[in-house]
């Protein structure tokens, strides 16, 4: 027995190790597959990268020889015009000088008639007055006859000869002429096949090139529509509540063994059939290769047999274990079909790493959250499973969410009650990990969503329904409740009732009316009198309502202006708005690159915490360099920051860093003069600018407001100081006003806001009497702003892709009539139809709105501005355009309208024209 143990202990020694050499020759195979599919993932870029310059080169090509033949056409046309001038010029003198001829032949003969009967009646009278002279006065008068007659022959003999030279200058310039459009003729023929041989040669390359393409991109093509269980292209494709998609017999196997997605983990809720997916498969099956058609059939009736076979008897549990290995893998494509996969992976529910959970496929659904596209509504899959399974729209402030949302535009889980707490919590952490980011946004989205979730009743992320408010439960109701949402949040984030009704109206509502201007003024009076309530509780002073807002900036009491002042605030007013529209380049450029470079989560976190970092670098050098030190007496803050300065001062560089944003906004705009440095000051205002530059746009929960403010109250104490210096003399000069005044500019230059900001920071410092100044110099920043380009909210709307409409319509854009606007042919539904009709429609159609009976409709030869204003005007989504006989010709959706923008620069505007594919 001790040998036989011996043995087999050997025996079992030699399995672990034979075992453990096979993992390892996994585990290289493994990496070996990763480094190859990764070259051949560059390889494929490389080649997408030259045929699309080959694309764009024969395009290039195209367009020069459509140019050179357009000049060559124009010059023809230019000879033509000019040869048909000169003909009519010639025709024209010819007919002056025949007529002139003629009026001097019958001239002249009428002349000689007129002498000859004079000469005769004088002959006759002497010859009546005498018979002597009878003989000579008949030989006068052959002679004068004869002399008559030769000067008429010689006359009409030289009209003759005139007359003949003129004709054949007339023949030769006919023959010229003739030539010339010979010359013409030939020439548009050379042109015309030329032309027709570019064009055949552009087709032909173009078709080429995309034949490459899509040969060179087929397993691309396949690995983003394929089914993650069977890796096989999708089969009546089904989505599920995480918008993960699965083949309809893959995903029902799978729930008969589990009750979780394959890919996210998460438990099933819901799944919904993607009928647009299924149509671009079927159509993208006309471009591929025969195999792959002939594979998909296959597959397809493969399908149905096993739906068949399903319908039997299943086998008993022990026959089905008896071979768990049994089973062959289906797909032939992919990635897997490069390693010959023989058994197919296995999802284990036990494991709880991703690694050990996600399919080698699971690749082919990564992506950006943020980006949608319109035409089939697809969603990129997001690769941080915290954000994926919460809502990644939660990032920014959540201005331009909500104002996309109130501008009519369905923004998928914009006002969910999971956006709310991944909202709070990250604004909370965004604050407080001491980026450049305010609070106010959030809370205006946070305002949103909460009303929302008040005027529906019920709660579709917790899956619960009060069964209360169902008469608010329609579109308009639910967004005249984020209306006021909104409009509340403002006034608990500065304090201002009113404010937030303007702010509401001004930048947010775009359907108004009277009866919701008191109904907003009541939510944001309740919403800052329950902030007050919460706020002097905190604070130990339940019932003394003294504490207006979040925002605290001090009260302007003993602060005035003067007349004189007026031009000062003109000025910074235009500084505010260039340095406002130079803030929105900047970002404008740093967010093209984030969408471009910047879209995996862990580049996400890196960014934000390498945004972080140098901000509290530079303001620790800041602190440590600059020596800015002020005795304790004026110390602003409650707890003294010593640094390098001596016993009894402090320092004021730190004093601004270690602040919260709202308090170094009070210092700024209530220290007495002579509190800060020039050199402190400035270097505080250009760092604190590019920092908020870059933490604008991060992904991460944080408004602008608050570093818009401190930024400009920087400059604008900045201002104040140089007037100090240069009128030491001057009670009037006060470094606090200037520092408001710029605050408001530079928060007007950025955002483009008049009305609403005005009466906010009037509400937020309690004195009226800047209500002028700060008016003034709102409007000189939005002025000067739009001259170089639009506010920040609208900039990132359109980098979004969002057909949001403006208050008016494009300017110069009443000579658009709606049938150059609408789309035709558009599909009618009867009032009573079969199903399987509006079957086939659906799945043939990209959009979902149909004209049934009696719709809003509106004649083809309507002006784009008055189809604007009735989208407009009755929140429609859609809008019937009919024909003078009330025929439907077309339908115009907000994407048509969205596509019309206005350009400015310098002064200038115009109206130009998105080209959207017809694939979108």
């Amino acid at each position: 027995f001790a040998s036989e143990r011996e043995v087999l202990t050997n025996r079992i020694v030699e399995g672990d190790a034979h075992q453990w050499q096979l993992q390892e020759e996994k585990e290289t195979l493994e990496l070996r597959l990763n480094e190859e599919k990764a070259q051949l993932t560059t390889q494929m870029e490389m080649q997408v990268n030259e045929l699309n310059s080959k694309i764009l080169e024969s395009y290039q090509k195209e367009l020069e020889l459509k140019a050179e033949n357009q000049e060559l056409q124009a010059m023809l046309e230019k000879e033509r015009i000019m040869y048909e001038k000169r003909l009519v010029e010639e025709k024209n003198m010819l007919e002056d000088c025949r007529n002139r001829s003629e009026a001097l032949l019958k001239g002249s003969i009428k002349e000689l008639e007129q002498r000859y009967n004079e000469d005769i009646a004088k002959l006759q009278n002497d010859l009546d007055s005498g018979s002597l002279e009878q003989e000579k006065m008949v030989k006068t008068m052959e002679l004068l006859e004869q002399k008559y007659l030769d000067e008429k022959k010689k006359s009409e003999q030289q009209l003759l000869m005139e007359k003949k030279s003129y004709e054949e200058k007339f023949q030769a310039l006919q023959n010229l002429v003739i030539e010339k459009e010979k010359v013409v003729e030939v020439t548009n023929q050379k042109l015309k096949e030329e032309e027709d041989k570019l064009k055949n040669e552009a087709n032909i390359s173009c078709i080429k090139a995309k034949q490459d393409l899509i040969n060179n991109f087929e397993d691309v093509i396949e690995s983003e529509l394929q089914c993650s269980i069977c890796n096989e292209l999708f089969v009546n494709a089904v989505t599920l509540h995480c918008m993960h998609t699965f083949c309809e017999y893959c995903i029902s196997k799978w729930k008969e063994k589990k009750k979780d997605c394959p890919v996210c983990r998460s438990k099933i809720v819901s799944q919904t059939r993607m009928l647009v997916l299924d149509s671009l498969i079927d159509r993208m099956l006309d471009k591929l290769s025969d195999d792959l058609k002939n594979r998909r059939q296959e597959v397809v009736e493969e399908r149905k047999v096993k739906e068949l076979l399903s319908a039997k008897p299943k086998p008993s549990s022990s026959e089905s274990r008896s071979n768990p290995r049994e089973r062959r893998h289906a797909g032939s494509r992919g990635t897997n079909s490069r390693v010959e996969v023989i058994e197919p992976i296995v999802l284990s529910s036990e494991s709880e790493s991703d690694e050990d959970t996600l399919d080698s496929d699971a690749s082919s659904v990564e992506g950006d959250p943020n980006v949608y596209y319109g035409g089939y509504g697809h969603c990129y899959r997001c690769e941080d499973k915290f954000e994926c399974n919460l809502t990644p729209v939660a990032a920014g402030s959540g201005i331009p969410q909500v104002k996309c949302y109130l501008n009519g535009v369905k923004i998928p889980r914009v006002v969910r009650i999971k956006t709310l707490a991944v909202k709070v919590i990250g604004v909370v952490t965004s604050v407080v990990g001491g980026l450049a980011a305010g609070k106010e946004g959030p809370m205006i989205h946070s305002g949103a969503v909460i009303a929302a979730g008040i005027s529906q009743g019920k709660s579709t992320s917790m899956k619960r329904d009060l069964r209360i408010f169902k008469y608010f439960r329609e579109d308009h109701e639910k967004r005249d409740f984020v209306s006021g949402g909104a409009a509340a949040g403002v006034a608990a984030a500065f304090g201002a009732p009113v404010g937030g009704v303007l702010f509401s109206l001004e930048e947010g509502a775009s359907f108004w009316n009277q009866s919701l201007t008191w109904r907003i003024f009541f939510a944001s009076v309740v919403s800052t009198f329950t902030l007050n309530v919460i706020l002097s509780t905190y604070h130990g002073h339940p019932g003394e309502l003294t504490y207006a807002g979040l925002l605290n900036f001090g009260k302007f009491d003993n602060i005035s202006y003067d007349f004189k002042e007026l031009p000062i605030f003109l000025v910074m007013g235009c500084i505010g708005g260039l340095m406002g529209s130079l803030f929105n380049h900047i970002n404008y450029k740093l967010t093209v690159f984030r969408m471009r470079y910047i879209r995996r989560k862990w580049l996400k976190v890196l960014e934000a915490a390498l945004v972080a970092a140098i901000a509290a670098i530079f303001g620790f050098i800041m602190m440590v360099f600059i020596n800015d030190c002020k005795p304790l007496d004026k110390d602003p803050t409650r707890f003294p920051i010593q640094m390098h300065c001596s016993d009894g001062d402090y320092s004021a560089v730190a004093a601004i860093w270690f602040q919260t944003p709202e308090s170094s906004v009070k210092s700024l705009f209530h220290d007495p003069p002579g509190s800060h440095k020039f050199i402190s000051l400035g270097i505080f205002f250009l760092l604190y600018f590019l920092l908020s530059v870059c933490t604008y746009g991060l992904s991460v929960s944080g408004g602008l407001f608050i570093p818009a403010i401190l930024t400009g109250a920087a400059w604008g104490r900045l201002a104040g100081m140089s007037l100090t210096t240069m009128l030491p003399n001057s009670t009037w000069v006060d470094p606090g006003k200037y520092a408001l005044v710029g605050a408001a500019a530079q928060l007007g230059g950025t955002v483009r806001m008049t009305i609403s900001l005005t009466v906010i920071l009037i509400e937020a410092t309690g004195n009226i009497t800047f209500a002028f100044p700060l008016m003034l110099s709102l409007i000189m920043a939005k002025w000067t702003g739009d001259i170089f380009n639009e506010g920040i909210y609208d900039i990132h709307i359109k980098l979004s892709q969002v057909p949001i409409l403006q208050w008016e319509p494009p300017p110069l854009s009443n000579k658009i009539y709606a049938s150059e606007v609408m789309n035709h042919p558009v599909v009618v539904l009867k009032t009573v139809e079969n199903v399987g009709i509006i079957v086939d429609i659906l799945k043939a159609t990209p959009h979902n709105g149909f004209p049934v009976v009696d719709p809003c409709t509106e004649r083809k030869s309507a002006s784009l501005p008055r189809v604007f204003r009735l989208f407009r005007a009755l929140g429609l989504r859609h809008l019937t355009v009919v024909n003078d006989a009330h025929e439907v010709v077309g339908i115009v959706t907000r994407k048509d309208l969205a596509r019309f923008h206005v350009w400015r620069h310098a002064g200038r505007m115009g109206v130009e024209q998105l080209v959207i594919s017809e694939d979108s």
